[in-house]
């Protein structure tokens, strides 16, 4: 589409957003902006933590259903859904590739196989484009790791790049028409990705034939030079280098009037091609039906000796072990939260299964997890620094952990104050530990009483890394009694360049030292004990893993069980590779991945035998991670990783190799 009829400063108003969510549009013809959402498992729309969203499986567990149809639906919900929270274009699929194990963001990714990854995307994007909606398929590319992730300078061969790293944006260009492409934050051969003309231009316009938008990462447009190198639109505005600065930039001869009008002209179709009018007329599937489908064929059988199916007429009575059974990581940290309408956990789903009264749940930990307090919690927003009057916005959220990207609600600017408030009722007495955490600087009271200040408190817990390290206080409770708790927020004390505010308050309970003796002696007296284990703290953006083991705790864990009953499945509830070396020690393995809300449902329809458990994996699990492909490699030194392994990634490696 042209844009020669728009001024210049139209032209270049429409290269740039308004705010975290919408790009600009022209009034005066009557082009209204458009809102993004990110995805890719789920629809959030412009609130970070506002109204529910379906929660889908993450990105490796839907690749792990090997099911183009089954992606195609999922696709098709995740358009309707963006469509409904005001989006017309869906940050999403993530299709970097698992280069390494440890990689914070694998999740989110597919697979380490290119061709695997290109197939689930071409249906993703053709099922979300199906409604309308457009996809911004992402970071283009050689995005593979969370270390450094602004500034690293990825060296990796021509032949590496385009059979490996290049493959699914191809096919998401050539075979699925997408509509738009993010560039990554990272660099390539020195240059970022967001102003790579050999990425941006050569590559994907000229031989690829891409005619869509090519936007930036949030906050990753270093120059107005980005334009003429093949950028079109700079997320989120204000801007800092394209819309009213490229004024300046033609003026002094970093980028051209004609550079100017053709992005224009690319951010014009992008606008035109999602207009409510262009959207297809289809039948809208329950988004409990897609979320469980996809759920229960993303899970993988990874070993079994006969003990599953698991006979759901009989009488028997299972033990159910693990704290990570009843508070399963059901998605991944980072962009790609959601706030689902419900969440169903392991030890629910088997307890509706079968009935409550087979089912005998054990944490198994002595040192229990913190964790939010679940139930209604009152979110009131203020102006920033005054928590007194009227709020300017209430919301009821499900637990007391929130996050907040830009403007928290409609009226409620991006510095605000807020006031975080629910009750507290222990199961057991003794001596509980609450902490609050936050972005900006937080309070916490307890029945009244200031109890904790993170004012000087050190970052680097919680979404990206951002959040204050929590600062706890001992309070001794009586079970059965209820306390007041509340936490108050000044966001305006928040640091950096995303508007990214947060609120969280933990609560841990009472060391329980009999916890292992308990969880062992239900696995003795049960005829089949699940025990569910994963990681303490969940794959996120932001932050790579430290290892691929599990706690010890959960390890020895799953030893005893095994010891106390030989018909001991482990469920492992983790998205990316972790250290099996117990592997042998019990009856079954089954890998839950992050399957969102219906995780409990379709774990139990597996373990049943009402659904084949069909999963295969996407990624190829090391019996170390030394001995892993890019592990000399990983995550780099002084600015620049070096994809010295080339083309032998993931089973290439192994296979070539020999190993095990």
């Amino acid at each position: 589409m042209t844009a020669a009829e728009l001024t210049f400063d139209e032209q270049a108003a429409l290269t740039a957003g308004v705010d975290l969510w919408h790009t600009a549009g022209v009034d005066r013809i009557g082009l209204a902006g458009i809102g993004v959402t990110d995805g890719p498992s789920g629809a959030r729309g412009a609130e970070f933590m506002g109204s529910a969203s379906t929660s889908l499986p993450c990105g490796t567990a839907l690749a792990s259903t090997w099911n183009r149809e089954l992606i195609g639906r999922v696709g098709r919900l995740l358009g309707d859904e963006a469509r409904a929270r005001g989006a017309c274009v869906l940050l999403a699929p993530t299709v970097n590739l698992h280069r390494h194990p440890l990689g914070g963001r694998n999740f989110e990714c597919y697979s380490e196989d290119p061709y695997l990854t290109a197939e689930i995307a071409v249906a993703y994007i053709d099922g979300v484009q199906s409604r309308g909606v457009g996809c911004a398929v992402k970071h283009f590319a050689c995005n593979d790791q969370e270390t450094d992730r602004m500034e690293i300078d990825v060296v990796v061969d021509e032949r590496t790049r385009r059979e490996l790293y290049l493959l699914p944006f191809e096919a998401a260009v050539r075979r699925a028409g997408v509509w738009a492409v993010m560039a990554a934050y990272n660099r390539v051969d020195g240059r970022y990705c967001s102003e790579h003309p050999g990425l941006l231009t050569d590559l994907l316009r000229s031989e690829w034939g891409f005619d869509g938008v090519v936007m930036s990462d949030w906050f990753g447009t270093h120059s107005a030079a980005a334009l003429g190198a093949g950028l079109d639109l700079e997320m989120p505005g204000p801007p800092m280098a394209l819309g009213h600065h490229l004024a300046a930039a033609v003026e002094v001869g970093d980028v051209t009037a004609d550079d100017v009008e053709q992005a224009a002209g690319r951010v014009r179709a992008l606008i035109e091609r999602t207009a409510p009018s262009r959207v297809r007329d289809g039948t809208s599937e329950p988004p409990d039906e897609v979320a469980r489908a996809a759920a229960t064929e993303a899970i993988v059988l990874l070993a079994n000796d006969g003990v599953l199916p698991l006979d759901a007429s009989a009488a028997a009575q299972i033990a159910v072990i693990g704290w990570r059974a009843e508070r399963p990581e059901f998605q991944g940290g980072g962009s790609a939260q959601v706030n689902p309408p419900y969440v169903i956990s392991p030890v629910q789903g088997i307890a509706d299964r079968v009935g409550e009264d087979r089912v005998t749940f054990r944490t198994g930990r002595v040192a229990p997890r913190p964790a939010p307090i679940s139930g209604a919690v009152r979110l009131d927003f203020f102006a920033a620094g005054d928590l007194s009057g009227t709020p300017l916005h209430r919301d009821t959220v499900r637990e007391t952990t929130a996050v907040w990207i830009g403007e928290p609600a409609p009226g409620v600017p991006s510095t605000f104050s807020a006031r975080m408030a629910t009750s507290l009722t222990p199961d057991v007495s003794g001596s509980w530990t609450i902490s609050v955490s936050g972005v900006g600087a937080a309070r916490l009271y307890f029945d009244g009483e200031l109890v904790g200040d993170t004012t000087g408190a050190s970052s680097g817990a919680g979404i990206l890394g951002l959040f204050t390290t929590p600062v706890e206080a001992e309070v001794a409770l009586v079970a059965g009694s209820t306390h007041q708790v509340t936490a108050e927020l000044d966001a305006a004390a928040a640091d950096g360049p995303i508007a990214i505010a947060g609120l969280t308050i933990e609560v841990r309970p009472p060391i329980r030292p009999d916890a292992v003796e308990h969880a062992v002696r239900a696995a003795a007296d049960a005829e089949v004990a699940v025990v569910v284990v994963g990681r303490d703290d969940p794959e996120t953006e932001g932050l790579d893993a430290a290892s691929m083991d599990l706690p010890p705790d959960q390890v020895e864990l799953i030893g005893l069980a095994a010891a106390a009953n030989p018909r001991t499945i482990v469920v492992v509830n983790a998205a990316a590779p972790v250290t099996m070396d117990w592997v042998d020690d019990v009856a079954a393995v089954v890998q839950l991945s992050y399957l969102g809300q219906e995780t409990g449902t379709a774990l139990a329809a597996v373990l049943f035998g009402d659904a084949d458990a069909s999963g295969r994996l996407t990624t190829t699990y090391p019996l170390r991670i030394e001995d892993a492909p890019a592990h000399p490699h990983f995550p780099g030194r002084d600015g620049t990783v070096e994809y010295a392994e080339g083309v032998f990634v993931g089973y290439r490696h192994y296979d070539t190799n020999g190993i095990e």
